[in-house]
Order: structure tokens, then sequence, then C-alpha cells
């Protein structure tokens, strides 16, 4: 039963993980969006989102993906 309860939290993860890649892989870094946390590649997400589960910092991060103010490109970095 425990088994299966982490195996559901890990695919749960998975499945935002990569939606967090398809919507929020060109965010620019900031203070909390950094090399280290961020959506560009899966393993980071995988971490960024564990880290929200856990409760570190999660609402710095949200503040961080927040749309604010008049948006003209601004906040993507384009290839």
């Amino acid at each position: 039963m425990f088994l299966d309860l982490k195996k559901f939290r890990f695919i749960f993860i998975l499945i935002y993980s990569i939606i967090g890649m398809y919507l929020f892989a060109m965010v620019m870094h900031k203070v909390e969006i950094n090399d280290n946390a961020n959506f560009e590649t899966l393993g980071g997400a995988l971490l960024l989102l564990f880290r929200c589960t856990t409760g570190e910092k999660w609402n710095l991060l949200m503040r961080e993906y927040t749309y604010i103010g008049d948006f003209k490109g601004k906040m993507c970095v384009m290839n």
C-alpha cells in the first residue's frame, strides 16, 4: 500500500513537471527562478515540484511565476 502511494506521487509529480516544462520553460531567471530551480529540464522540473510539495519557499516561487504588469515579451526569453 505504501509503495503504491509513492508510485502515485511520483507519477503525479512527473505529469505536472512535463506540463510545467511546456508552459514555463522560457521564463527568465530571477532570484528564486535560477539555474537550479526552473522548468527548463525534466530533472530540474522534478526537483522544483518536489521542493514545492515539501513547502520550501513555494510562495516565493509562485510570486515570481505570477504575471504582473504589462506583458510585452519581457518575461520570456526567445532563443
